[in-house]
């Protein structure tokens, strides 16, 4: 025994159909079942679906909307941008003072390499230095003192004399000595002779090469320089030679 369900042809509707129990061995009639249609099961369900519907936009919101994402869109660009231009500012700085830091770098080990050959040198030259320093400070000390001495000798004509005594005192007594002097000199000596203490022959010449205050003695025996340069001469060549 079996139920055959039939679709009917209109919606909403199933036709049943039941074996017959009759001796007749036929079909019973099918039986139609009437359901409701599906859009009328949803009201069932929910009676308030059509109020739950979203409103459709209107133009001005659509326009609204589309200008707020516009804008959005914007910032976001502009903050974007700007975090950019920071991000390369600071990358340029930092080449930058990179670059700087190199260079600097190189021109301090340029400047040490020339410091240290430089040192190397005044090393060297230290000694020479050292004589050319003392030499000039040589000459420029016996320069001020002939100096002072030029003026004492014009200040004072006793210089004269006593420079005369000395150089005679190195002559043997009874000598004859030959004495060259500059003409003021002379004169002043020739004026003062008694105060010569020499008791040889002494023949005084004028001589202009002479400066004044000095004497140039000749002798069987030798000469002697008593010239205020050549004394001069002779220390400074000391000093320099120590």
């Amino acid at each position: 025994m079996s139920t055959n369900i039939i679709r009917a042809e209109n919606a909403g509707e199933i036709a049943i159909s039941y074996p017959s129990y009759s001796g007749g061995g036929g079909s019973a009639a099918p039986v139609r079942a009437q359901f409701p249609e599906v859009s009328s099961l949803r009201k069932i369900v929910d009676p308030n679906a059509e109020h739950h519907r979203e409103p459709e936009p209107t133009p001005e919101e659509i326009l609204s909307q589309s200008r707020d994402e516009a804008e959005k869109v914007v910032n976001e660009a502009m903050e974007r941008a700007g975090t950019i231009e920071q991000e390369a500012m600071e990358k340029a700085m930092a080449d930058f003072e990179r670059k700087v830091a190199e260079e600097v770098s190189h021109q301090t080990e340029q400047l040490r390499g020339k410091f240290a050959e430089t040192i190397e040198l005044i090393s060297a030259l230290e000694d020479e230095i050292t004589k050319r320093v003392e030499h000039d400070l040589v000459g420029l000390a016996l320069a001020i003192s002939r100096k002072i001495i030029d003026r004492e000798i014009e200040n004072d004509r006793e210089i004269v004399v006593n420079m005369l005594n000395k150089a005679l005192e190195k002559l043997r007594e009874r000598s004859l000595a030959e004495v060259h002097l500059n003409p003021e000199d002379l004169k002043y000596i020739e004026s003062n002779r008694d105060r010569i203490a020499f008791r040889g022959t002494l023949e005084l010449k004028p001589d202009p090469s002479i400066s004044i205050g000095g004497c140039l003695i000749h002798t069987e025996n030798g000469d002697i320089d008593a010239r205020i340069e050549s004394q001069f001469e002779e220390l400074s060549n000391g000093l320099l030679d120590s």
